[in-house]
Protein backbone atom coordinates (compact mmCIF):
# COMPACT_ATOMS: atom_id res chain seq x y z
CA UNK A 1 0.00 0.00 0.00
CA UNK A 2 1.11 3.45 -0.89
CA UNK A 3 0.43 4.87 2.76
CA UNK A 4 2.08 8.66 1.60
CA UNK A 5 -0.61 8.63 -0.96
CA UNK A 6 -3.75 8.09 1.64
CA UNK A 7 -5.84 10.60 2.54
CA UNK A 8 -8.65 10.60 5.25
CA UNK A 9 -9.66 14.81 4.82
CA UNK A 10 -9.44 17.29 2.56
CA UNK A 11 -11.05 21.20 2.58
CA UNK A 12 -9.47 24.32 2.45
CA UNK A 13 -8.10 25.02 5.85
CA UNK A 14 -4.34 25.64 5.85
CA UNK A 15 -2.22 21.84 6.50
CA UNK A 16 0.63 22.56 9.54
CA UNK A 17 3.65 23.62 8.28
CA UNK A 18 7.37 23.05 9.31
CA UNK A 19 6.30 19.74 11.55
CA UNK A 20 8.64 18.37 13.83
CA UNK A 21 7.94 14.82 15.26
CA UNK A 22 10.15 13.00 18.63
CA UNK A 23 9.35 9.74 19.96
CA UNK A 24 10.14 10.09 23.27
CA UNK A 25 9.32 6.48 25.51
CA UNK A 26 5.97 5.78 24.68
CA UNK A 27 5.07 9.73 23.27
CA UNK A 28 4.79 10.88 19.97
CA UNK A 29 5.67 14.84 20.09
CA UNK A 30 5.05 17.05 17.81
CA UNK A 31 5.00 20.98 16.95
CA UNK A 32 4.63 22.84 14.24
CA UNK A 33 5.60 26.68 13.23
CA UNK A 34 2.74 29.53 13.86
CA UNK A 35 1.18 31.26 11.10
CA UNK A 36 -0.29 34.37 9.99
CA UNK A 37 -3.96 34.02 10.87
CA UNK A 38 -6.56 34.09 7.96
CA UNK A 39 -9.95 32.83 6.87
CA UNK A 40 -8.29 29.23 6.55
CA UNK A 41 -5.89 29.57 9.55
CA UNK A 42 -7.01 30.54 13.37
CA UNK A 43 -4.75 29.93 16.20
CA UNK A 44 -8.40 28.08 17.19
CA UNK A 45 -8.32 25.41 14.49
CA UNK A 46 -8.17 21.96 16.00
CA UNK A 47 -5.68 19.33 15.53
CA UNK A 48 -6.60 15.62 14.56
CA UNK A 49 -3.54 13.34 14.43
CA UNK A 50 -3.52 10.09 13.35
CA UNK A 51 -0.91 7.11 13.68
CA UNK A 52 -1.43 3.95 11.75
CA UNK A 53 -0.06 0.14 12.77
CA UNK A 54 0.75 -0.94 8.94
CA UNK A 55 1.77 -3.92 10.98
CA UNK A 56 -1.35 -4.47 12.97
CA UNK A 57 -3.58 -2.97 10.82
CA UNK A 58 -4.95 -0.50 13.97
CA UNK A 59 -4.12 3.02 14.76
CA UNK A 60 -4.61 5.87 17.34
CA UNK A 61 -4.56 9.35 17.43
CA UNK A 62 -5.45 12.75 18.74
CA UNK A 63 -9.34 14.23 17.45
CA UNK A 64 -9.68 17.93 18.07
CA UNK A 65 -7.83 18.21 21.03
CA UNK A 66 -5.39 20.31 20.76
CA UNK A 67 -5.49 24.09 18.92
CA UNK A 68 -3.40 25.47 16.13
CA UNK A 69 -2.43 28.17 18.53
CA UNK A 70 -0.74 25.71 20.92
CA UNK A 71 2.50 24.97 18.33
CA UNK A 72 2.49 21.08 19.37
CA UNK A 73 1.20 18.25 21.08
CA UNK A 74 1.64 14.64 23.03
CA UNK A 75 0.24 12.03 21.13
CA UNK A 76 0.41 8.62 24.24
CA UNK A 77 1.05 5.39 21.81
CA UNK A 78 0.17 2.44 22.93
CA UNK A 79 3.20 -0.07 24.26
CA UNK A 80 2.21 -2.78 21.34
CA UNK A 81 2.88 -0.40 18.58
CA UNK A 82 6.17 0.52 19.46
CA UNK A 83 8.61 -1.53 16.98
CA UNK A 84 6.54 -1.92 14.48
CA UNK A 85 6.30 0.35 11.51
CA UNK A 86 3.67 3.62 12.33
CA UNK A 87 2.57 5.97 9.88
CA UNK A 88 1.66 9.74 11.24
CA UNK A 89 -0.90 12.08 9.51
CA UNK A 90 -2.33 15.32 10.32
CA UNK A 91 -5.21 18.26 9.55
CA UNK A 92 -6.63 21.24 10.73
CA UNK A 93 -10.15 22.09 11.01
CA UNK A 94 -12.23 24.97 12.29
CA UNK A 95 -13.40 25.29 15.59
CA UNK A 96 -17.08 24.96 14.65
CA UNK A 97 -16.23 22.35 12.65
CA UNK A 98 -17.31 23.91 9.44
CA UNK A 99 -14.37 23.91 7.54
CA UNK A 100 -11.76 20.95 7.36
CA UNK A 101 -8.15 20.98 5.38
CA UNK A 102 -6.38 18.32 3.29
CA UNK A 103 -4.59 15.43 5.76
CA UNK A 104 -1.03 15.12 5.16
CA UNK A 105 1.43 12.32 5.32
CA UNK A 106 4.15 12.95 7.69
CA UNK A 107 6.65 10.26 8.18
CA UNK A 108 6.75 6.52 9.10
CA UNK A 109 8.94 5.67 12.26
CA UNK A 110 9.51 2.99 14.39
Amino acid sequence: MNYPALVYSRGHVSPPSSVVMQVNGNDLELSWAAQQESMYCRNTDLATVLVYNADKGKATGSVFETSWGELGCVIAIPAGFLGDDLHCYMSFSSADGKLVGDSRYLVIFR
